[in-house]
């Protein structure tokens, strides 16, 4: 079982690292493993494709617009649906088991779906809501974060059928966010609903966002 860690959600961690020659001067080419035939994404909101449609569309969760299992291919070009390009063998076994406002506390629930499914590719994004939190004395503890992340990865790497690949994602950036959208009215009056303060609380000083954008790095 492999683990590949990336940083940027577009990447697509499948495939062969790189071919090994046998010591024999007859060298013969490596076998590639195959693609995957399911998958399955842990994580929060982001990977539920929460609110993808804006107003309009009412705050929901849009799963068909998720970057990992997205199904609407003239909107979204997810991991699932590049795979399906190269295997159709897949089709159909896209799992989706993120859920809206979880926090790293609760990705071991997802570990079990996923090993119950017996995925052959597993991505993981999980931590903005353990940085985004309703103040800064309440997000996640560095120790606490690793300790449960470190857990639950062990057991998902155990449980998972032989020869499956790992991809887990950084935390996005939460001072981008501020960064790009905090003059913009329509943003600060949707963060006013959010359980974020600790990052965009409009009265929140460079020294409390600094706090966060640390806590992420930790």
């Amino acid at each position: 079982l492999s683990v590949v860690l990336t940083a940027a959600v577009g990447a697509l961690a499948v495939g062969p690292a790189g071919a090994v020659r046998p010591s024999s001067s007859a060298a013969r080419p490596a076998t590639a493993p195959g693609f995957p035939t399911s998958i399955a994404a842990l994580g929060d909101s982001i990977t539920q494709g929460f609110d993808a449609l804006g107003p309009p569309g009412g705050i929901n969760s849009e799963p068909q617009y998720s970057w990992a299992t997205g199904t609407l291919g003239s909107r979204v070009d997810s991991q699932y649906l590049r795979l399906l390009a190269v295997n159709p063998k897949i089709n159909h076994h896209a799992f989706n088991d993120s859920v809206v406002g979880a926090q790293v506390s609760g990705i071991g629930k997802q570990v079990a779906e996923a090993i119950r499914q017996k995925a052959q590719y597993v991505v993981i994004m999980i931590g903005a809501n353990d940085a985004c939190a309703k103040t800064i004395s309440k997000m996640t503890p560095v120790a606490t974060f690793t300790k449960t992340f470190t857990t639950d990865l062990a057991s998902l790497m155990k449980g998972l059928p032989k020869g499956a690949h790992v991809s887990v994602y950084s935390i996005p950036n939460l001072f981008q966010l501020w960064s790009l959208f905090h003059n913009n009215s329509s943003a600060k009056f949707a963060w006013s609903f959010l359980n974020c303060q600790s990052m965009l609380s409009p009265t929140g000083s460079a020294s409390d966002r600094t706090k966060v954008l640390n806590r992420e790095k930790a």
